[in-house]
């Protein structure tokens, strides 16, 4: 039987000089990467869920964890990964804080899909941020599609863009209205759309909505309001093409971002850049995005940074 609790302390020493702080959230053991295959724990507030393949946690993971976490949660993996994390042991708090670049974000440890934020996409929440508060002239405009709790939304929102969050699920957009209150945002000023995205694309479209920035991170499998199904590796590039027509003419913005173990990163990159083609927009460049250094295990994210503009406009 491994010795979790050495193979914990190692994992943890490994991530010692990334400036986590006690309210972070960050993965503690990431499976063949940190010596522990068919392992994975993240921590939300201090709070564990540790997730794999078996129904239950494995031998000796409740007593390594002690006093090491506030709580520990187990998922057992399944098709879809929709599975419920199940309370192990500690202090259960169903609902709780995490805080994560100076935002925060509302976990829920026992929600199905997931608690509430996709901590590999840490970094480019940093820069919807970054690009935010760069934008001197007026707010910047994100489009957050699939947007969930509107994790996107409330980095981009804290710093100081205005934000339009579409998703299928009102819970989930009630969950990002919360986020946003968390964090002292006015929620006047940021639009939050229920229904289908691709029926909210056509009608920002009609209305002449324009953005600097739109989040296209799916799930990779999923049905609209009529039941039409969306799937990445055959529908991404249409995704592609509708959103950024609605990307300011002079220039800007499109996050392109999946979690499918079926495409390649070059397929992936292929099917994004066409896609803006097909829009009549030119890709300028191209900026692939590096895994969270608490990620060492599979590279399975592929995002892309991809710059657009209209043919007619000059690049300057």
């Amino acid at each position: 039987m491994p010795d979790w609790r050495k193979t914990i302390d190692r994992a943890l020493a490994r991530r010692a000089d990334l400036g986590f702080g006690p309210l972070a959230g960050y993965r503690v053991l990431d499976g063949e990467g940190d010596g522990a295959p068919d392992l994975w724990i993240d921590s939300f507030a201090g709070h564990w869920i540790a997730q794999g393949k078996s129904p239950d946690p494995p031998p000796g993971l409740i007593e390594a964890a002690a006093g090491r976490c506030k709580s520990l949660w187990w998922k057992h993996l399944t098709q879809g990964d929709k599975t419920a994390p199940r309370f192990l042991t500690g202090l259960r708090e169903e609902r709780f804080l995490m805080e994560e670049h100076g935002v925060r974000y509302w976990i829920e440890p026992s929600a199905g899909y997931s608690p509430g934020i996709f901590l590999d996409q840490r970094e480019n929440r940093r820069w919807i941020m970054d690009l935010a508060r760069n934008c001197a002239d007026r707010p910047l405009r994100v489009l957050n599609l699939f947007a969930y709790t509107c994790g996107f939304s409330a980095a981009a929102a804290a710093a100081g863009a205005a934000t339009a969050s579409v998703d299928l699920s009102a819970r989930y957009l009630d969950w990002g209205r919360e986020n946003f209150v968390a964090n002292a945002i006015q929620l006047s000023d940021h639009q939050f759309l229920k229904g289908d995205t691709f029926s909210w694309l056509r009608r920002l479209a009609k209305r002449g909505e324009c953005f600097d920035v739109a989040i296209l991170d799916p799930p990779t499998f999923s049905r609209g309001e009529k039941g039409k199904v969306f799937r990445v590796e055959k529908d991404f590039g249409d995704l592609v093409a509708q959103s950024a027509r609605l990307i300011d003419p002079a220039g800007g913005w499109l996050l392109c971002s999946t979690n499918s173990r079926s495409m390649t990163p070059d397929s992936f990159k292929k099917m994004s850049w066409e896609g803006a083609m097909a829009a009549g927009r030119v890709p300028e460049s191209c900026q692939p995005l590096q895994m969270p250094p608490d990620f060492p295990g599979e590279d399975y994210l592929k995002a892309n940074r991809l710059k657009i503009r209209e043919k007619s406009q000059k690049s300057s």
